[in-house]
């Protein structure tokens, strides 16, 4: 948008991400976090968090309809995030688990491993940290193809990018990665992505150059 601008579009527009923590955002076991969650093995597990679920900006709505439209059969919504609407819960299709607000990262970098997919259907996304921290966990990210998830999400690699406000393709776009969710190369390249875009060294290599770039001009 900025090389669009008539004030901008001359300029040369470097874009930096923000950074994640690889030391706390990693994969662990599935199944051991399961146990310690009390969650069934044999569930697959649909994962979404904010800090406020009922921000009409997180677009829970959708969420809501789309899974009445999920195929998959034997799956549950896990939910992490404060909720001051608690209707928002009700008439849901599948089970569900609300676990509240969490604030300590290394409990979420264990859910999003004990997920089988991460679904963020959010108005919009200025940037996507807990995409990013998704896959970092090697899990996988259904989201809407309207804003800053589109930098992140490469659809139908490491995830999938439904229509905007698409409530089907939202769904089907759950079962796709549901249906994937055994395939190890969508895993690896969820973490890759990660580890080639938003580590410590990336970032701060790019700053980095950014800075000698201005220097030498």
């Amino acid at each position: 948008m900025a090389q669009k601008s008539s004030l901008t579009k001359e300029l040369n527009i470097t874009v930096i991400p923000n950074v994640i923590d690889l030391s706390v955002f990693y994969q662990r076991d599935k199944m051991t976090i399961r146990r310690e969650y009390s969650i069934s093995q044999d569930v697959s597990v649909i994962l979404m968090g904010a800090v406020r679920l009922d921000d009409p900006i997180k677009g829970f709505g959708y969420l809501k309809d789309a899974l009445s439209k999920v195929s998959t059969k034997n799956v549950m919504l896990l939910l992490f995030g404060a909720i001051k609407d608690k209707s928002i819960l009700n008439d849901l299709s599948v089970p569900y688990l609300c676990l509240g607000q969490i604030s300590d990262s290394v409990k979420i970098a264990e859910l999003y491993s004990a997920a089988d997919v991460t679904v963020v259907p959010s108005y919009y996304e200025t940037f996507g940290q807990t995409i990013i921290e998704a896959m970092a966990c090697a899990c996988p990210v259904v989201s809407f193809n309207n804003s800053g998830q589109t930098d992140i999400i490469d659809h139908k690699i490491n995830g999938y990018l439904a229509q905007y406000r698409n409530v089907v393709d939202f769904a089907e776009g759950i079962d796709w990665t549901l249906n994937n969710r055994n395939n190890k190369d969508i895993s690896l390249s969820c973490v890759k992505k990660v580890h080639d875009n938003y580590s410590e060294e990336i970032v701060a290599n790019k700053y980095i150059s950014l800075y000698h770039k201005l220097l030498d001009a």
